[in-house]
């Protein structure tokens, strides 16, 4: 113990010295304070760190002499010693110090909590002021700051002062003080610790000094305020006070500045310097090692002797023949240089190589070299280890050498009895108790299956179900459609160009009334469309061949004023698809017209067949139902709504809604590509808004109006009225 005392303190002492020369000036204040508390810890456990070292000591096998077995022991005949006291004396002098200790820490505490309690506090931020009466000079305890009631009062305590114990209250050096007061109170006869303790406050003191000077305090007004504040008043040994006896240290170090490069370099050099004291403080073991001695038998090779089973009992070991009766003397013979416990452990038996053994012959050869020794036994089903335990196979052909038990036979008797009752023609067996009858009958010898019921005859089983391989289903077309009138494409070719020449010329008349540039020029590019359609048609009418001639536009259709208005909106629709799908108007078999439907509600709520969007999401969600019409082929991807209608938009407008949102409705729709097919609304106005048209003007010429009062009215009609009421 005193030895480990020693090296401790003498690890402490060259770390105190390196502080000193190397540390104490630099400005590194927080490095400074871990080095010093690591520097305690470090100290206190070097000694304690053992390095074994193993030495090979070759055995000694010198007999002791006569002589020394024979010295007679004089220890045991002395007269007992007198007793040794010093160590009861030397612990009882560090127990009194360590109470000694341990009432002036304990003391110094409760000084400090009595403080606290007995006296006014204010809280400020994160610190409690505690005022005492006392003519005090401030210190710190953890996140209390005790100062004069005074003159905290009376504002004569500088802010700068207030800030140095705020720093020691935030950074908390009242755990390092704690920290080496426990230490004093363990190691009270230890004087480095009363050293290492100063300069630990003293760095406290750096650190505070370096934290009001950084907050932008003048220095040499700082100085001056120390000198003010500096007493030989007493304080609390537990608490950071602003008094300090190496006030004069503190001057110098605040016009330290270290650089990082110096800091590094003298930090590095702690690493050598902690490899020295590690090494030559710690503890050094030697430990011998005796060197195994060489033993003969463990330079014995792996052995092996062949066994090769004949027919009649007759065998060959390693060339010799024998029998059974000769076979151990035999074997005794091989290998006689070595022990059997040797022979446990390099001897290898191999039986009839490649080829298989039973398990009778098996166990003859195992028992036989037990005594003799042997390491295995392979042969070519199974490998026997000795040291594992293992034995060979267990004999399982007992049975059919002595017959079937006594249970198996009643068994048998009681299955075949059962089944021997029935008629031959209606014996009906189930296919487990064939199978446990054969088994059975294959263990009896002769005389049990004399003495045992005959086995039953029974029917062989029947033959599988031959495997049907699928046939395909058959790509048969659907029969043809039964129309009421069926036309030749001849007459279909001809009824197509009759219909477009009509409406060839109701556009003539309607280019003739139109007023605007715009309407004019639709109506030019409609005109166009049909004159290119009707020149293919006369080639292809003269010709006679197959009509490649896309469909027209569908005429609007015709209605009637006093038709009520449709609901746009079935109930319930499966899908989106469906429900336009229910909306769907026929007009031949071999066009149809499908519709999207858009229900404009008066709050803003807007519906595209049923599902909810906003004016935002109202393009991409017809666009979506678009392209699912596409992926089912209803239209094809390139569809022009310009010429075509197939597909087209019904928009439905419920209650009041402003202009500007028909507008801007009417720009949503516009651009997922599609025609807006008809409109249905509670007021002209509300359609004038939506096609952003002034009252009394021509409206687009694919669309049908219709309004809630007077049903739905045509495209011309609209005409009509507008005419009517310029004139």
């Amino acid at each position: 113990m005193l030895l480990l005392l020693l090296k401790s303190s003498a690890c402490l002492a060259i770390f105190m010295l390196f502080y000193k020369f190397c540390l104490e000036q630099t400005s590194a204040h927080t490095f400074k304070r871990f080095y010093l508390i690591i520097a305690i810890l470090i100290s206190i456990g070097i000694p304690f760190i053992t390095f074994t070292e193993y030495i090979l000591v070759q055995p000694v096998n010198n007999i002791p002499t006569l002589e020394f077995i024979n010295q007679p022991v004089f220890e045991a005949t002395k007269t007992k010693q007198q007793q040794n006291y010093t160590p009861i004396i030397l612990w009882s002098i560090y127990t009194i110090g360590v109470i000694i200790f341990s009432f002036r820490f304990f003391k110094n505490l409760y000084k400090i909590i009595h403080k606290i309690k007995t006296n006014p506090k204010f809280k400020n931020e994160k610190f409690i002021n505690v005022l005492l009466h006392d003519l005090i000079h401030p210190h710190t305890f953890f996140n209390y700051i005790f100062l004069n009631k005074n003159k905290y009062e009376n504002r004569l305590i500088p802010k700068e002062v207030l800030l140095h114990e705020q720093v020691h209250a935030k950074q908390k050096h009242a755990l390092d003080i704690l920290f080496i007061e426990i230490l004093q109170i363990v190691f009270w006869f230890n004087p480095l610790l009363h050293f290492i303790k100063k300069d630990i406050k003293l760095n406290h003191e750096f650190l505070a000094d370096q934290a009001v000077i950084n907050s932008g305090t003048n220095t040499k007004q700082y100085q001056q305020l120390l000198l003010a504040f500096s007493s030989n008043a007493s304080h609390n040994q537990l608490a950071n006070a602003i008094n300090y006896s190496l006030i004069k240290k503190r001057f110098t170090v605040m016009k330290t500045k270290t650089s990082k490069t110096k800091i590094w370099s003298r930090s590095i050099a702690l690493l050598p310097l902690l490899a020295v004291l590690v090494y030559s403080f710690s503890a050094h073991k030697k430990v011998e090692k005796h060197m195994a001695t060489e033993d003969p038998e463990m330079h014995h090779t792996a052995r092996s002797i062949e066994v090769e089973v004949l027919e009649n009992g007759t065998y060959k070991i390693d060339g010799i023949a024998t029998t059974k009766a000769t076979f151990v003397s035999t074997i005794n013979k091989l290998h006689q240089d070595i022990t059997p416990e040797i022979r446990n452990r390099i001897i290898n038996i191999h039986v009839n190589d490649q080829k298989l053994v039973s398990d009778e012959e098996v166990w003859f050869i195992y028992n036989s070299v037990l005594d003799y020794g042997f390491h295995r036994i392979v042969t070519y089903n199974q490998e026997i280890i000795r040291s594992k335990g293992n034995k060979p196979f267990a004999i399982e052909s007992s049975d059919k050498q002595n017959g079937a038990t006594k249970k198996q036979m009643d068994e048998y008797n009681v299955l075949a009895k059962k089944y021997n009752k029935q008629p031959a023609n209606k014996r009906i067996i189930k296919l487990k108790d064939v199978k446990r009858l054969e088994y059975l009958y294959s263990l009896m010898n002769e005389s049990q299956k004399n003495n045992a019921q005959p086995l039953p005859n029974y029917p062989p089983p029947p033959p599988k179900s031959p495997k049907v391989k699928k046939v395909e289903p058959l790509d048969i077309p659907p029969p043809p459609s039964q129309d009421k009138e069926t036309f030749s494409d001849a007459k279909i070719k001809e009824n197509l160009y009759l219909y477009i020449s009509e409406k060839r010329k109701q556009l003539d008349e309607q280019l003739k009334s139109s007023k605007t540039e715009k309407e004019k020029a639709g109506f030019l590019k409609l005109k166009k469309f049909f004159d290119e359609r009707l020149k293919l048609l006369e080639k292809n009418l003269e010709k006679g061949g197959p009509s490649d001639i896309a469909n027209p536009p569908a005429p609007a259709p015709n209605i009637d004023e006093s038709e009520p208005s449709e609901t746009l909106t079935p109930a319930n629709p499966k899908s989106q698809l469906d429900h336009t799908k229910q909306n769907n108007i026929k007009e031949s078999n071999s066009s149809q017209k499908h519709y999207i439907n858009v229900l404009v509600n008066e709050n803003g709520d807007i519906f595209v067949d049923t599902q909810k969007v906003n004016l935002n999401t109202l393009s991409q969600k017809i666009i979506e139902v678009k392209n699912q019409f596409i992926n089912k082929k209803v239209i094809d991807k390139g569809y022009n709504f310009k010429y075509q209608d197939k597909l087209s938009v019904k928009v439905k407008i419920v209650g009041h809604t402003t202009g500007q949102y028909l507008v801007n409705l009417k720009k949503e729709i516009k651009k997922s590509k599609l025609l807006i097919s008809s409109i249905e609304a509670d007021s002209a106005s509300q359609i004038q808004n939506f096609m952003n048209k002034k009252h009394g003007t021509t409206p687009s010429q694919d669309t049908i109006y219709e309004y809630r009062q007077t049903t739905k009215i045509s495209i011309d009609t609209i005409k009509r009225n507008t005419k009517k009421k310029k004139t």
